[in-house]
């Protein structure tokens, strides 16, 4: 058993390693920058919108201003792979001392590009922290006008194209939200608005009220969401929305097709190796999970990763996972994650690997 062990892992990292080198080949320098002889991510309509976004999204929440260099490669390799989304948020960065940095750092890397091209997603509207003052009503239209003007002025941008509300605030009526936010497009200050962490239940009442209103509502959704099996800590942050195994979320999902752009959707790199389980995943139905990620990895020419990403991109309604590395390896074997399909009985076993197969 331990040798079987061995060669799967030693088989995924040559696969990996496999991957990297076609990665590799599909690139030629030009101007110093890279450019792509095969794209490997393809552009789609986002449903209720006319933005035009990759199958993958690249978030910013890492970048920092240290690592300069390292974010501009990752941001060129994306870019290359055909990649055109991104994603930040006005908090990030705090608990490290740089709020609002990987925005500035995300507009000067957009200012050096086709701005038409590229679709800015960045997120507002979270509640205050040690290192990130917030008023108390962190969703009063007031604050969301104000997050909006500093996210702009950090992405040096006339407008965002994506807007995320971080968090949800149950004290404040959806109707106030919506009309706030609709106040913004109409400003053209951002195009379209989503929620981050919000539940459906919040999602149905305020596309209820925009629908009886005549104003644009929420067109796309912002969770976390993985393969692995999620159990809260006691230290947990419950203001997170987690759709891993909530039956009815995906339900309301699935029926009525609102995007989901998650965030972690590799457990924060489980899939790939085992050793970084965080405790939130660390479980004997992950496990299971994984090692059925592992078992499939042969047949499909695939890392236990890449299927894992694969089982959210195939899931009954459109899913644009959120990728974050600063590694070029990693990001180069999650993008193949395009190349894998999975079968109906194959998803069916990732989801319940206790089922005979």
């Amino acid at each position: 058993m331990q040798k079987n062990a061995r060669d799967r892992r030693r088989s995924h990292i040559e696969r990996a390693q496999g991957t990297l080198e076609l990665e590799k080949m599909c690139y030629s320098t030009q101007m110093g920058r890279c450019r792509p002889l095969a794209m490997m991510l393809s552009l789609k309509k986002l449903p209720g919108t006319d933005l035009l976004v990759s199958d993958f999204c690249y978030g910013t929440a890492e970048w920092r201003p240290a690592n300069r260099d390292r974010v501009r490669a990752m941001y060129d390799q994306f870019r290359s792979a055909g990649g055109n989304f991104f994603d930040s948020a006005h908090c990030y960065a705090f608990w490290r001392g740089e709020t609002g940095e990987p925005e500035r750092m995300l507009g000067e890397l957009v200012a050096n590009d086709r701005r038409d091209q590229i679709v800015v997603s960045t997120k507002g509207g979270h509640y205050g922290a040690p290192g990130y003052d917030r008023p108390d009503s962190y969703c009063s239209p007031g604050v969301i006008a104000a997050d909006i003007q500093d996210s702009l002025d950090r992405l040096r941008l006339e407008h965002i194209d994506l807007y995320f509300l971080h968090r949800d605030d149950p004290r404040v009526p959806v109707s106030e939200i919506v009309d706030a936010l609709s106040e913004q497009v109409a400003a053209g200050r951002i195009r379209y608005f989503g929620g981050s962490n919000w539940s459906k239940e919040r999602f149905s009442a305020a596309n209820a009220y925009a629908d009886r209103a005549g104003k644009p509502g929420f067109v796309a959704s912002q969770p976390l969401w993985n393969l692995a099996h999620f159990v809260a800590p006691k230290s947990w942050d419950h203001t997170h929305v987690v759709l891993n195994d909530n039956a009815a979320e995906i339900e309301w999902y699935t029926r009525t097709g609102m995007p989901v752009v998650p965030f972690s959707p590799t457990a924060n790199g489980l899939f790939a190796d085992p050793a970084r389980m965080k405790t939130q995943y660390d479980n004997a139905l992950t496990r299971q999970r994984r090692r059925v990620c592992e078992e499939l990895s042969d047949a499909l020419r695939a890392t236990p990763n890449q299927i894992a990403l694969a089982w959210l991109r195939q899931q009954p309604f459109p899913v644009i996972p959120i990728l974050g590395s600063l590694n070029p390896d990693h990001l180069a074997d999650a993008l193949s994650a395009t190349k894998v399909r999975l079968t109906e009985d194959q998803m069916s076993r990732l989801s319940d690997p206790t089922r005979d197969s």
